[in-house]
């Protein structure tokens, strides 16, 4: 539209051609005629297929909410490919793939074909099994973080789910001290310890729906300052309560209850931050909300084996 070129390279780096087809047609006439007649689909082993009004699909299994938890994944050969017409089903609430076993098996191979092309083979359920990457969290339950470390997927980040856990931010405060220290997690079910717009301490919690909780202490006078946050889980088990105390100097100036826990993740894409939130806030605070006026001399996370 822009009639901008794609650069073939971008700092040295060959660049994969750009997929997909244009919606520029669309513009001049709600009426144009289709020409994206093809699309794949695939996510943690579920996928489908469309071309020219039909659909196949398969199920891997499982549901979206056990997206983290230990399990285990059928085989890609036990999954059953459905059909729809979508020209006439557009819910697709009726499988006619009795109906037309050819056209299923012949989108069957579009699918292998397309697959292919977009390099997605071969198929692994990421909810189970992942490529063979290093944990940078595997086996350690002592550690020690700095201001600027952002945007680690929590699937990298130390476990705190299904566990006890302390934290203890060292900080030198300013008299104009705010912002962010540490956060997990994103407006939905995270944990977030920062410092408010009159310089007090807070530790905001939130399992989804579920519960949330709010501990608030009195403002931070300039000078060196331990802030901790204490997690006491109910276990063992999965998405247990949890008592949680926010400490100030050693003294406890906050305590809640959270009745549940997340049973496997905070969230899918939102990440752990210190010093800032990269993505949706936890607690009652703008987005992002760096810490300023101040300095994070470090931030100590110690789990429960």
């Amino acid at each position: 539209m822009a009639g901008v070129e794609a650069p073939a390279s971008v700092d040295g780096v060959a660049q994969l051609p750009m997929d997909g087809a244009s919606l520029v047609p669309s513009f001049a006439s709600a009426d144009a005629t289709e020409h994206h007649r093809v699309q794949y689909f695939e996510v943690n082993g579920h996928r489908s297929i469309y071309r020219d009004g039909w659909m196949a699909s398969a199920h891997h299994g499982g549901v979206p909410w056990t997206v983290g938890m230990p399990g285990k994944s059928r085989a890609f050969e036990e999954d059953v490919w459905e059909l729809y017409d979508l020209s006439t089903d557009f819910s697709q609430a009726h499988d006619v793939a009795a109906e037309h076993p050819a056209l299923l098996e012949e989108l069957k191979e579009l699918f292998d074909v397309e697959a292919t092309r977009a390099g997605i083979l071969p198929l692994q359920d990421a909810r189970v099994r992942r490529a063979p990457l290093p944990r940078l969290s595997e086996g350690r339950t002592s550690f020690t973080f700095h201001e600027g470390m952002v945007g680690v997927p929590e699937g990298q980040a130390p476990r705190l789910l299904g566990r006890s856990w302390h934290l203890a931010a060292r900080l030198h405060t300013e008299s104009d001290v705010k912002g962010v220290i540490a956060t997990m997690g994103g407006r939905a079910a995270g944990w977030s310890l920062w410092v408010d717009e009159e310089h007090r301490p807070v530790l905001s919690y939130r399992t989804f729906e579920v519960d949330s909780v709010e501990l608030r202490g009195e403002p931070l006078p300039a000078g060196e300052h331990v802030v901790e946050i204490v997690s006491a889980y109910d276990g063992p088990g999965f998405a247990r309560p949890a008592d949680l105390s926010l400490v100030v100097d050693g003294q406890t100036v906050g305590s809640g209850r959270v009745r549940a826990t997340p049973p496997a993740v905070f969230s899918i894409d939102e990440t752990f931050d210190i010093g800032t939130t990269s993505g949706s806030p936890v607690g009652e605070h703008p987005v992002n909300f760096p810490f300023r006026g101040s300095s994070i001399r470090r931030v100590d996370l110690e789990l429960d084996g």
